[in-house]
């Protein structure tokens, strides 16, 4: 009886503690989860044959990422020959892109914030597209039209947010 009393005990500290100072472990599956989803509409979409058309449209280009519908939630930059030809977003245009490897999928620091990085080639490797996953936004200026943070809209994350910055 007195066991299972104690037992009771431990088991309601842990769980407030838990839910004061959230899991960190939680917040890391929550966010792969949601990237690695990303991660696999970013590739299909990159992956379409209409983005490596030697002679390049750039409202075809735009229309294709529109029906997509991820352009709110991903940023895609095309570039034929070095030179940008299309860019799904204003809010930055990535330098030393072609620094970046090939093929591979990468994690940039830029000046508003954090990116998942993925690319593909096309066979002449005169086409390069790129899409960008935004993870977590930092600007200089916090306010209701910029807010620093992650991405994701989930209450769990905000919590952990709220904990981390006080």
């Amino acid at each position: 009886m007195l066991l299972g009393i104690i037992l009771l005990g431990v088991g309601l500290i842990v769980d407030v503690v838990q839910s004061v100072s959230p899991n960190i472990n939680r917040a890391k599956s929550i966010l792969e989860s949601k990237i690695h989803k990303l991660e696999k509409s970013a590739n299909t979409i990159i992956s379409n044959p209409i983005l490596y058309k030697s002679n390049f449209n750039y409202d075809a280009t735009k229309k294709f990422i529109e029906e997509q519908d991820a352009s709110n939630k991903m940023l895609f930059y095309v570039y034929k020959d070095g030179v940008l030809k299309f860019w799904s977003s204003n809010s930055f245009i990535p330098e030393n892109i072609d620094k970046l490897n090939e093929n591979k999928i990468f994690f940039l620091k830029e000046a508003n914030g954090f990116y998942d990085v993925i690319h593909q080639a096309s066979k002449d490797d005169r086409i390069n597209v790129y899409a960008f996953i935004p993870i977590y936004h930092q600007f200089n200026i916090n306010n209701k039209f910029l807010n620093n943070g992650f991405v994701f809209n989930h209450p769990f994350l905000k919590e952990l947010l709220f904990q981390v910055k006080k």
